[in-house]
């Protein structure tokens, strides 16, 4: 009897020893599937903003599109860089809010120039500025509350950078200038950062609330595009 229950200790061990184990390579490999999909998430975000320069720059016009919006884009996009860069996350999991960060730049450096609000002197200013301030940030002067509120604030920026956009889109019954790839890829790229900021930043809720109403509100831009531009 004491040989048989040793052997069935022995057993159920062994069982729970090969779970923990198959546990762990599963985690492992959700990992890794959610490395790859934040690595191709950025080589997306690469591309995500660039028709629609393409289509301000070939038709030398800005009409239609926000200065508000491409304003809180950049500003939020860079806060949603330095936030993840600052706690140590990979770059699979920040990599595509650096690369819009530039493409933001790009378009809103378009818009108030093509539109007579800044001259490039004065710009290249407000852009030293900017920068100068993103720099201090990520050279680890400030606390980790303050830096959780700025990625909060990424979450507000990003947010009211759409609304004034879908507000816009409506009051013209038309999309104007924005691209349905760009809104489409925005809606597929925050469907994917919520699956990797669950594998890879530990489900982190302030990234999380932040992707999750991204997801929402690009969704919502892209009906619009779709349904004004099918009318």
């Amino acid at each position: 009897l004491e040989l048989g229950a040793a052997a069935a200790a022995t057993a159920a061990g062994a069982a729970g020893g090969g779970a923990a184990v198959g546990a762990a390579a599963g985690g492992e490999v959700m990992k890794a599937a959610a490395t790859a999909a934040g690595f191709a998430v950025t080589a997306g975000s690469l591309l995500l903003f660039t028709p629609m320069i393409a289509r301000v720059w070939s038709k030398r016009s800005a009409d239609g599109l926000s200065v508000s919006t491409w304003a809180l884009n950049l500003a939020g996009f860079a806060a949603g860089t330095i936030y993840p860069f600052s706690r140590g996350f990979p770059i699979a999991q920040f990599g595509d809010a650096a690369a819009l960060t530039a493409q933001s730049a790009v378009l809103l450096a378009m818009i108030v120039v093509m539109r007579g609000i800044l001259t490039v002197p004065q710009l290249c200013v407000c852009y030293g500025a900017f920068g100068a301030v993103c720099f201090a940030l990520v050279s680890g002067i400030a606390p980790a509350w303050a830096l959780a509120g700025l990625q909060a604030a990424s979450t507000l920026m990003l947010t009211g950078a759409l609304l004034p956009q879908i507000a816009m889109n409506y009051r013209n019954k038309s999309a104007g200038e924005w691209s349905a790839a760009s809104a489409g890829m925005s809606t597929a790229g925050n469907a994917v950062k919520v699956f990797t900021t669950v594998q890879l930043a530990g489900g982190d809720q302030v990234l999380l609330a932040g992707f999750c109403l991204g997801l929402t509100l690009n969704a919502v831009l892209l009906t619009q595009i779709i349904y004004y531009r099918g009318r």
